[in-house]
């Protein structure tokens, strides 16, 4: 039997004082938080709250809604119901949300497209994107990444825009949808860069992926949730993500960025309210949704889906969405984009 000396018995006894302390001050950290959060808009919600999402189920970003709506609802003490309603880029389900009772009772996970590309795309949306929604709270990012088939010859950015540059026939490029976020990331590379490449359309990211895979088109561009396992079996070579920063779950591929400077897509998702909610629903409903995010298991549930989580107010996700409608607006009427 190992004998324990009075040294290392007093310092197990310091460590484990040290842990409860450490517990004890989590656990009032967490319950100030909670407090904090409940002292605006008291006596809300007292009923069930509807999450929209402008998408069919199944998709990334019904997966990002469920994450929201289960830790939301856990915090709020009242189911949050994810409400799938798609259609038409988002749209649909953002003009139901515009229309809806200002009360805090229906939400929408809002996305990139359908809060700030979409202004642009559609010249008679029955709503106003920016007086009709009050920016609630940003939830994540995940980064596109532009792609070729691993035994392609191509291994960079640089090797891309060469590619590009030496052939007197235009690279095509596989986009799974117009208007998509992936379609802007590749128009804006190709502004910026200034070369041009032949986009094809498809009906999502499956057909476009096996297009690629199968050499019928040389270069992709996609999500890196959608990418990423292709790109783990060595099917694929990553070139490049859209974000300024390396995604951690492609460490070792750089950004676009740090061939083409200035270049920046961040496609994210992020909870929006009818323009007229109340200021004390809205600070609960950014509070509570905070907090959540802090949580190291729900980190990990977006880290697995490729996102990365960040925390923000409700007035810097609003200046956020006004900044990337403003972008778009010049990217889209630049590569004269226009949906068929």
């Amino acid at each position: 039997m190992t004998s324990i000396t009075p040294t290392a018995l007093r310092l197990r006894r310091r460590l484990a004082l040290s842990l409860a302390a450490a517990c004890c001050v989590l656990g009032t950290h967490a319950a100030a938080a909670e407090s904090q959060c409940k002292q605006t808009a008291e006596g809300y919600p007292a009923r069930p709250v509807t999450l929209v999402v402008g998408f069919p189920p199944g998709g990334q970003t019904d997966q990002v809604a469920r994450f929201v709506a289960e830790a939301l609802g856990s915090r709020l003490g009242q189911p949050v119901v994810v409400d799938n309603r798609g259609g038409a880029g988002g749209t649909i389900g953002a003009a139901s949300v515009a229309k809806a009772p200002a009360d805090g009772y229906t939400l929408m996970l809002g996305t990139l497209g359908t809060q700030a590309i979409n202004a642009s795309l559609y010249p008679k949306l029955p709503y106003d994107h920016l007086k009709d929604f009050k920016a609630v709270a940003y939830v994540s990012t995940a980064p596109n990444v532009f792609l070729v088939r691993a035994d392609s010859p191509v291994t960079s950015m640089k090797d891309l825009v060469a590619a590009v540059k030496a052939k007197a026939r235009p690279i095509n490029i596989a986009l799974p949808g117009n208007g998509t976020s992936p379609h802007l990331s590749s128009a804006l590379f190709e502004n910026m860069a200034g070369i041009q490449m032949q986009s094809i359309m498809y009906r999502g990211n499956a057909p476009a992926l096996a297009d690629v895979l199968g050499g019928q088109v040389e270069f992709l561009v996609d999500s890196v949730t959608t990418a990423l396992p292709h790109v783990q079996r060595g099917t694929l070579r990553a070139l490049g993500v859209t974000t300024v920063q390396r995604s951690p779950l492609l460490p070792d591929v750089p950004s676009v960025s740090e061939t083409l400077p200035g270049y920046e897509v961040n496609p994210w998702w992020g909870v929006v309210a009818p323009g007229a909610t109340p200021a004390p629903v809205v600070q609960r409903l950014n509070c509570e949704i905070n907090e959540a995010l802090k949580d190291p298991k729900l980190v990990k549930r977006f880290q697995d889906l490729g996102a990365m989580t960040q925390p923000m107010s409700s007035d810097a996700f609003g200046q956020l969405i006004a900044r990337e409608t403003a972008k778009w607006e010049k990217v889209i009427k630049a590569a004269n984009i226009r949906l068929e």
